[in-house]
């Protein structure tokens, strides 16, 4: 009997000594172990440029608005009187004003036979007569004035030149292509007119309803009826487009320098004769110009 109680107290001792090494170890988790249960958010590292920049904002280009070019105000000369440094044969200025104190000559041109006798420097005549001598034979009587005659070889363009006059009925749409010497875009005195230069008349989208060339003088023309239209020239290889609206309308340039196209026009019940285009000598030109 006093054994099992021995026993039994064993028992009870081995068990306290249990529970409180259970109770220890759980205190010792109990403190290793933290309470919070939030979720600690995971730190990336992030390049510093990724942060601080901003996305790149691309500007709209700029829309190419044409300006309207004015229009001088007319001006009447003559018959006596004309302002300094204009050559009242023509009405048009002079490159050299100087040259107006030279009086008018009369200066008679033979022609015959035409390959021992080429004529030159006629352009430079604003009045030309063809007179009979003899035989069958005529002579050209010329009038110069303002200017001084001198050897010239005209420039022309890709095409055929133009040789029948531009029809003079209903509404005409056209004017000049002119060689830009000092290329600044306008149409200086001196400064002469390019033949066979391909001239195309386009509808306002663009379409094209007819086409022609410069005559000897640069000049082209469209007889067309009310409507919207454009003018396209083609330039040579050799020559680029001059400054488009530098001077006033009757002698500024109004082909585009990257198309050689002109702004819409819009025809009603009159001829528009203020379309025309000035060429300047190409930078990147490594051949000879061609001649007529």
């Amino acid at each position: 009997m006093k054994r099992k109680l021995e026993n039994l107290q064993n028992l009870v001792m081995i068990r306290k000594l249990i529970f409180f090494l259970f109770l220890l170890t759980a205190c010792s988790n109990s403190t290793s172990q933290p309470r919070s249960t939030q979720i600690q958010p995971t730190k990336t590292n992030i390049p510093l440029t990724t942060i601080v920049s901003s996305p790149t904002v691309t500007a709209d280009p700029p829309l190419n608005t044409p300006t309207p070019q004015s229009f001088p105000s007319p001006v009447a000369y003559g018959p006596d009187k004309f302002p300094d440094g204009y050559n009242p044969l023509t009405g048009q200025r002079v490159a050299d004003p100087a040259l107006l104190n030279i009086p008018a000559l009369l200066i008679s041109i033979s022609h015959f036979p035409p390959a021992a006798r080429p004529q030159a420097g006629l352009s430079f005549s604003p009045f030309v007569y063809e007179y009979f001598i003899t035989e069958g034979a005529t002579r050209y009587l010329s009038v110069f004035y303002g200017e001084s005659p001198a050897p010239e070889i005209p420039l022309h363009g890709d095409c055929e030149i133009r040789g029948e006059p531009v029809p003079n009925t209903g509404n005409i749409i056209g004017n000049r292509v002119w060689y830009d010497q000092d290329q600044n875009g306008v149409q200086d005195a001196g400064e002469g007119g390019l033949g066979g230069i391909c001239v195309d008349l386009l509808d306002a989208n663009g379409t094209t309803l007819q086409q022609t060339t410069t005559d000897s003088n640069g000049y082209y023309g469209f007889r067309v009826e009310s409507g919207s239209y454009i003018i396209k020239f083609e330039k040579p290889a050799w020559l680029e487009f001059a400054p488009k609206n530098m001077g006033d309308e009757t002698a500024d340039s109004d082909a585009d320098p990257t198309t050689g196209k002109t702004d819409v026009v819009s025809i009603t019940s009159s001829s528009f004769l203020f379309l025309d285009t000035g060429l300047i000598t190409s930078p990147s030109l490594t051949h000879s110009r061609p001649f007529c």
